[in-house]
C-alpha cells in the first residue's frame, strides 16, 4: 500500500463499505464520522467510526468488518491489517478532534 494510487483506491473502497453499512442501518452520512491513519512501516490502517446517534458498538464493529470483507473478496487478509474502533460520541466533531496521527502515520481521512 506504499504507492499512493492503490492506497487511494483501497481507502475509497473501505469508506464505501462503511458508508453502505451505515446507510443500511438507517443513518445519514452526516450522522457518522470516519477517520483513519495508515502506519506506513507496518501498512496497518487504523479506523475510527463514530456517531452521536446511539449505536450498538459491538454489532457495528462486526457489521463494518464484514462489509469490508465483502468489498475485498480477493484480499481476505486485508482485514487483518485493519484496526477498527466504533464509538458513541456526544458530538460528531469529537471523532475528528480526538484523532491522533503518530510519527510514522499518514492521515487518510480525506481518502475515506
Amino acid at each position: 500500500m506504499a504507492v499512493e494510487t492503490p492506497l487511494r483506491i483501497v481507502t475509497q473502497r473501505i469508506g464505501d463499505a462503511i458508508r453502505s453499512f451505515v446507510a443500511g442501518e438507517g443513518l445519514d452520512r452526516d450522522e457518522v464520522a470516519i477517520v483513519g491513519t495508515l502506519d506506513e512501516p507496518t501498512e496497518r490502517i487504523y479506523l475510527v467510526v463514530g456517531s452521536y446517534r446511539k449505536i450498538d458498538e459491538r454489532r457495528w464493529h462486526s457489521g463494518i468488518m464484514n462489509a469490508i470483507r465483502k468489498e475485498f473478496p480477493d484480499a481476505p487478509g486485508l482485514t487483518s491489517r485493519l484496526v477498527l474502533v466504533v464509538r458513541n460520541v456526544s458530538r460528531i466533531e469529537q471523532v475528528y478532534r480526538e484523532m491522533i496521527v503518530g510519527d510514522d502515520e499518514v492521515d487518510i481521512t480525506e481518502m475515506l
